[in-house]
């Protein structure tokens, strides 16, 4: 009696700790964050834990079909899904569902059959949601993508490796190389060892390839920043060289390294030219360190001779002004000389009338005469430098010329500052003023220019004096403009121009008055400047 009191007991406790079990377990499986769901054959739902009903936002799942809960597209492809599982066992199935918010929700679901007593089956089911991880999946595979395509662009070779110097990843430009180099296409691709590469060569680029090798651990390590060398890498038919780089990936997580491969052939093969240029050079120095001064006595004497050319063809464009300033004087006296004839002639001349035309005549021979003193002044050669006034060279440069600007219908207008002083050879000056004088009129002419118009301003800036001159004449085309100051350069027809009139003005300006002449395109025409 006693025996089967304990023995009652003892099945009490089994019976109530089998259903404390089971509430422990039933709560468990109501509360667990992952879906939970048993159906039968026909796909009703027997049992739908809180996160199935939650998820759907249905309290009334149980007894309801797969079609009466989703879409018939989804529901056809669950019950296919739940089938395989009911007749071979264990199926692990993807399944898109949209949740109470009409989101699209993406799981993994593991669906087995129950066996029962009798011979029954039933259905069961976990499913986990996936959806961070496969929109976790898609954006790195998007960034890989993106990764690749930007890599694939660049032209140097570049590959990924990782700590153990495994190749993780290749741009197109690597592969190309490889591919165009059967011998090392295996041993640089995907998957392969890097350094393991490097250690093996055994040929006549062992140096380089054990060099980059300890490079590359230097910057695993921690060692180096970065490391980059400059190596050989030559093929039977053609000469090559290429700069090697290597630097940590910038990506969190798992230690990367890029390895880049520039093939820098192009620029050594222009370096070793311009090195031996330079060596022929140096050569060239040392051969000619004994005719230095011959040479530049010579180029002295050129200067000299150019410099007389210049003012040869001055001279020319100066007694052609002359003539221009004597033609109205000679033609007042010619008309002197044949009044006082016809006076004469009528017996009308007097000591008073006489006298009267005598001072007429005198005042027109004293202003030849000032005429030819300006003319000598002017190739009188300066020797030493003293202060001129500006505004009196450009004065008396346009005394020469005005008779002939003035028959040539050129008009000319003079802004300036008074009292601009500067220092120099002012008779040099005035030959650089009388020939952008001269070029201004003969472009002008030439280009038969409507209300042609030379524009002159004399002032003073940043503590120098500065001349401009400027004709509406259209400008100097961009190619040729930077040339107009050469030797013997000359845009003229062949035999009105020697080419040296502005290369000599130039001379003298920045050489010998150590002042600067420019030119430039402005406001139809061209402007030169003079600094001094």
């Amino acid at each position: 009696m006693a025996t089967t009191r304990r023995e009652s007991m003892s099945l009490q406790k089994i019976a109530e700790s089998l259903a404390e079990s089971e509430q422990r377990f039933s709560v468990f499986m109501k509360h667990l964050p992952v879906v939970v769901f048993i159906k039968d054959t026909q796909g009703r739902i027997l049992f739908a834990n809180d996160y199935m009903k939650d998820l759907l936002d249905d309290e009334d799942l149980i007894g309801k079909t797969t079609r009466e809960i989703l879409t018939p597209e989804i529901a056809q492809k669950m019950i296919e899904d739940d089938n395989q599982a009911l007749n071979h066992g264990l199926a692990l199935c993807q399944d898109i569902i949209h949740d109470a918010y009409g989101d699209e929700r993406i799981f993994d679901t593991y669906k087995f059959p129950i066996p029962q007593p009798g011979g029954a089956t039933l259905l069961g089911g976990i499913s986990l949601d996936i959806t961070a991880r496969k929109k976790a999946e898609e954006e790195r595979n998007y960034l890989n993508d993106f990764l690749q395509a930007t890599m694939d662009t660049l032209s140097a070779h570049l590959c990924v490796i990782d700590e153990d110097g495994t190749i993780i990843a290749v741009n197109k430009a690597w592969n190309d190389f490889a591919m165009a180099n059967p011998p090392v296409t295996a041993n640089v691709s995907e998957g392969s060892g890097y350094l393991k590469v490097c250690d093996a060569v055994h040929d006549d680029e062992s140096v380089e390839a054990a060099g980059f090798a300890r490079g590359i651990r230097s910057v695993i390590s921690g060692e180096l920043e970065e490391f980059s060398m400059i190596y050989e890498c030559s093929s039977p038919t053609e000469q090559r060289w290429f700069i090697g780089k290597v630097r940590p990936f910038p990506e969190s997580g798992y230690r990367r390294f890029v390895i880049e491969h520039h093939n820098i052939t192009d620029l050594k093969l222009a370096q070793n030219s311009l090195k031996a240029q330079q060596e022929l050079l140096e050569e060239l120095n040392r051969s000619l360190e004994k005719r230095v001064s011959q040479s530049v006595d010579e180029l002295r004497q050129k200067d000299l001779m150019l410099i007389q050319q210049s003012r040869q063809a001055a001279m020319g464009e100066m007694i052609n002004n002359i003539a221009h300033q004597w033609r109205q004087p000679l033609n007042n006296i010619g008309l002197i000389v044949q009044n006082l004839q016809s006076q004469y002639d009528a017996g009308e001349m007097n000591a008073e009338q006489m006298s009267a035309n005598v001072d007429t005549a005198m005042d027109v021979i004293a202003y030849m005469s000032r005429t030819i003193d300006d003319f000598r002044n002017f190739f009188r050669q300066d020797k030493e430098r003293h202060a001129f006034d500006v505004n009196m060279m450009v004065s008396h440069s346009l005394d020469f010329l005005l008779p002939s600007l003035k028959s040539s219908g050129i008009n000319v207008e003079c802004q300036e500052q008074p009292n601009i002083i500067a220092e120099g050879y002012p008779s040099e000056f005035m030959q650089v003023l009388l020939n952008i004088l001269n070029n201004a009129k003969d472009v002008l002419l030439e280009r038969k220019v409507a209300n042609p118009l030379i524009s002159i301003s004399i002032f003073k800036e940043n503590q120098r004096a500065v001349v401009t001159i400027r004709d509406n004449a259209g400008g100097i085309s961009e190619d040729v403009l930077p040339k107009i100051f050469d030797p013997y350069f000359t845009t003229k027809e062949q035999g009105k121009g020697t080419g040296i009139g502005l290369y000599m003005s130039k001379t003298i300006i920045e050489k010998n008055i150590d002042g600067s002449l420019t030119a430039q395109n402005v406001n139809g025409g061209v402007e030169f400047r003079i600094e001094i």
